[in-house]
């Protein structure tokens, strides 16, 4: 295990990527909370991991962010089959993460982030912490 350049908490064998092949397309706030759902399970923080996400997803709503892919740091082109490889093989990596989740609303985490939309994400990244509070007062 190589804690530098693929940390465990980052490669984790059930999802078809590493977080930093979907982090990387989007801005700083979006980024990181994608970083902290990928990895609440991982550390032994979940709760902290998911308050951190959302206070990102909300940083990037209130600073008027969009959720859109910058692919090698330009938005999409379509008439660039590189980027559009790379795009398609993103979205198939959403989908992926979605149907393998722990949870249905860690899924649809996935599948609002596909569809570029802060808001579910953010009502999602909610959800989870409501749904481990109750996981731990049963």
């Amino acid at each position: 295990m190589d804690n530098v350049n693929h940390p465990a908490h980052y490669t984790d064998n059930t999802k078809p990527c590493e977080c930093i092949e979907v982090a990387q397309y989007h801005s700083f706030c979006v980024g990181n909370a994608i970083k902290y759902v990928w990895r609440y399970r991982a550390k032994g923080r979940p709760l902290e991991d998911l308050q951190k996400a959302e206070w990102y997803l909300q940083r990037a709503i209130d600073n008027g962010e969009k959720c859109r892919l910058q692919i090698d740091g330009k938005p999409l082109d379509a008439h660039n089959l590189t980027q559009v490889g790379k795009c398609c093989l993103y979205m198939d990596n959403m989908l992926d993460l979605a149907r393998q989740a722990t949870t249905y609303a860690e899924g649809f985490f996935w599948l609002y982030l596909r569809k570029s939309d802060l808001d579910g994400m953010l009502k999602v990244v909610k959800l989870m912490q409501l749904e481990f509070k109750e996981s731990r007062n049963e």
